[in-house]
């Protein structure tokens, strides 16, 4: 009876899921985390992380419970507040995000629908004044939001970069910061200078000394200056992008290296109108290759292009010709604009506005020239400058700037 019962007994014991408590310490600081963990025993030796583990912040207050299956993160996820309020209960299939998750912050409560680590279902945001806020998902791809049908370009190409489906979608530095919390307010604010305001002020969630993601219109808006009223405070920031354009009709797109305010009609690809995408230019250090041209070295150089200011909020108009000449000329290019150059008659001719920090001179000279409606070309290494009426015919071939 007795080897029967050690027989029986000894396994169980052996695989019967046991606490350790363990420290984080950094140099210099302490302990700054402390951790109970449940392990389970393997056969044959090791072991592994198997049911709950706890984390608790420097000053002992609960931070996150995780539960685990066989090393897998798998079943119940809890976040909680500093204060002991409990902030996320989610839950999780063998590491991947699933079923309802429910986030509540002094700002909005959030109830989000998962399956195999996407949205899908329905989105809800519920804030404290009343306001409820709906969002429809499909595998991960937005499909409504407050009832009608609609879609986000930017959102989606997030969602095709973080599924590794497309990793050019969208360039990295947006890419890393498009989840960061930020807060839009707008009382009756022109959408000119709600869209100034989001690209100066930073909030992509970048440091003040960063650059950051050129937010532009879309110069086939019919109303520029439509007025924009939200309050969204705390959201990450392409979720509070799609909210804050979806009530005014307009949707959030990706060309030439910047957000793209547009319509959901003028929103997707299209072939570049500008022949900026058909100038190849060189990129190559071989010592045996032919010296990069000034083009060749420009072509991928940050520049800033910022018109002259009409108000404190938004700059003014200005000739293409003359802000090619302001914001391009240090770069000491060849640029041919005799065929656009102002005349007195039109001392702001093909105008053009502009706000651009950091961003791409081939970018920035694509931007410049599709709100002009113009197009460039390419001789020897001179770029020249074609208004509307010497167009040629655009490829048929659909490019995503």
């Amino acid at each position: 009876m007795a080897f029967t019962a050690v027989a029986i007994g000894f396994p169980v014991w052996y695989r019967w899921p046991y606490e350790e408590e363990s420290q984080i310490i950094e140099t210099g600081v302490g302990v700054v985390e402390r951790r109970v963990t449940t392990w389970q025993r393997k056969w044959g030796g090791g072991r592994w992380k198997h049911g709950e583990q706890t984390r608790y912040r420097k000053d002992g207050s609960k931070q996150f419970v995780f539960h685990y299956f066989r090393d897998e993160l798998h079943d119940r996820f809890e976040a909680w507040e500093p204060g002991g309020e409990l902030e996320v209960v989610g839950y999780l299939d063998h590491e991947k995000r699933s079923g309802t998750w429910t986030i509540n912050t002094d700002t909005v409560r959030t109830t989000q629908n998962w399956k195999e680590d996407q949205l899908d279902g329905p989105y809800e945001l519920h804030w404290p004044d009343g306001r409820i806020e709906r969002m429809l998902f499909t595998q991960g791809v937005l499909t409504a939001v407050n009832g009608q049908p609609w879609s986000s370009p930017l959102y989606d190409a997030h969602h095709r970069r973080e599924r590794k489906d497309n990793s050019r979608a969208i360039d990295d530095e947006l890419y890393s910061n498009l989840n960061s919390p930020t807060t839009y307010e707008f009382r009756s604010v022109p959408l000119s200078s709600a869209v100034h305001a989001i690209s100066a002020d930073q909030v992509l969630g970048l440091p003040l000394e960063a650059s950051s993601t050129p937010v532009l219109l879309d110069p086939r808006l019919p109303d520029l200056h439509l007025p924009l009223t939200c309050r969204f405070d705390g959201l990450d920031v392409k979720t509070a992008i799609v909210l804050l354009l979806a009530k005014h009709g307009l949707v959030a797109d990706y060309h030439y290296d910047a957000v793209w305010v547009t319509t959901l009609e003028l929103s997707g690809p299209w072939p570049d109108p500008t022949g900026v995408d058909q100038i190849m230019s060189t990129d190559s250090t071989d010592p045996f290759e032919a010296p990069l041209s000034a083009l060749d070295k420009a072509w991928d150089k940050p520049v800033d292009v910022t018109t002259t200011w009409r108000t404190p909020i938004y700059p003014g108009e200005q000739a293409l010709a003359d802000v090619i000449a302001e914001a391009f000329g240090p770069l000491m290019i060849e640029i041919d604009t005799s065929r656009i150059a102002p005349t007195a008659d039109e001392p702001n001719r093909f105008p053009v506005v502009a706000y651009l920090n950091d961003i791409p001179f081939q970018h920035a000279l694509a931007y410049l020239l599709f709100q002009a409606k113009c197009r460039c070309k390419l001789e020897g290494e001179t770029l020249v400058i074609l208004p509307p009426d010497e167009q040629p015919t655009p490829s048929n071939a659909a490019v995503q700037p």
